[in-house]
């Protein structure tokens, strides 16, 4: 039980700690765009509730660290004036005032704290990857299909691939990426055997695979390792995972959106912070690192809802004033955000009920 208890806590604390990081990343995005428009920023706050420590800066920000680890904001001079009532020209007249800037602007800054989450996805699996490397299919022949191409060639488990036609490569995929597009015409695999280079002819077969026609050399690697890799590499690695898992939420969203998926598929964060601290406790820093970018994913892309409250609901105010010409009235708004509220609520509370089902199971 005790156990139980002090393991609870320290995946309660890991996943607080990876709040507030992406918080401070999220508001961060939106603190940049203000700053560069010429905005003052009254407040940048980590937690909510009564402040613990603090400071203001020389251009009149208050940073500070409040009582509440679970999220934060930024606060711009003049943001949520009621530009369609009268108010002191001190307000909405200053140049330094959120809402006197064009709604393009204003767009920009909501957009930078969505897009921050993303970047800094892309820069913690970058960082990570140089650091540690990659781990791929070994390009070490393990099993030879003794009716395939590889085998007519006289190649054998334990053969290590290191070249196709003449470009090196690092993993058995990429040898399978070159052979796919070969099917019935000659390659050259370079290979070492007992510390030893050659070169090898080979024809890959040609197979039905994935409802399509491909070339295929009948062999598989030998297992996986781990390979160094440049700033270039990692920075391209990053950003093609980071694309993927953007791609599989929104996915995920459009299809819980139509009903094809239920609320229960959905996880909050009591099984978050499960699964966040187990992964992390067998796998080390790295597995924190790589649920802390796919969390700012999701917090990026969850922001960019069209849900009043969220960033994306603010910029689909902007696109309606963009259409009708004028700001949407700040009763419409405020009635608005309420229900946007309401929704945000029901959707924690249904994600929450899940995870209490879920691990009650």
């Amino acid at each position: 039980m005790v156990d139980t208890l002090v393991a609870s806590l320290g995946y309660g604390a890991t996943f607080l700690a990876m709040v507030v990081v992406i918080t401070v990343v999220h508001e961060f995005g939106h603190f940049l765009a203000a700053r560069h428009f010429g905005v003052r920023v009254e407040a940048f706050a980590v937690g909510f509730g009564k402040e613990l420590l603090g400071w203001t800066d020389t251009r009149g920000t208050r940073w500070k660290l409040c009582l509440l680890p679970l999220g934060g904001y930024v606060r711009m001079f003049g943001e949520g004036d009621r530009m369609d009532e009268a108010r002191p020209r001190s307000m909405t007249d200053d140049a330094r005032s959120y809402a006197t800037l064009p709604a393009g602007r204003r767009a920009a800054i909501l957009l930078a704290g969505p897009l921050a989450n993303l970047a800094f996805a892309v820069a913690a699996l970058a960082a990570l990857v140089l650091i540690v490397g990659r781990v791929v299919p070994s390009p070490e022949i393990g099993v030879v299909d003794p009716a395939g191409a590889a085998a007519a060639a006289g190649l054998h488990a334990g053969d290590r691939i290191i070249a196709v036609d003449g470009r090196p490569i690092d993993s058995f995929a990429a040898v399978d990426a070159a052979v796919a597009g070969a099917a019935g015409r000659d390659i050259v695999l370079t290979v070492t055997r007992d510390g030893m280079g050659r070169s090898v002819v080979v024809r890959p077969a040609t197979v039905a695979r994935d409802g399509a026609l491909r070339g295929d050399i009948g062999a598989v690697a030998a297992g996986r390792e781990r390979v160094a890799v440049g700033p270039l590499a990692a920075g391209a690695f990053a950003f093609e995972q980071t694309a993927a898992f953007t791609a599989h939420n929104i996915a995920f969203i459009r299809q819980v959106a139509t009903g094809a998926r239920g609320l229960e598929d959905l996880a909050g964060p009591l099984r978050i912070a499960q699964i966040s601290g187990r992964k992390v406790a067998e796998l080390g820093l790295a597995a924190l690192v790589v649920i802390t970018a796919m969390l700012s994913v999701n917090v990026g892309l969850f922001n960019l809802l069209p849900i009043p409250l969220l960033d994306g609901g603010h910029l689909l105010f902007l696109a309606v004033e963009r259409l009708r010409g004028r700001r949407v009235s700040h009763r419409v708004q405020r009635l608005c955000v309420v229900g946007g509220l309401t929704a945000v609520l029901a959707f924690s509370l249904a994600t929450a009920l899940n995870d209490v089902l879920h691990l009650a199971s």
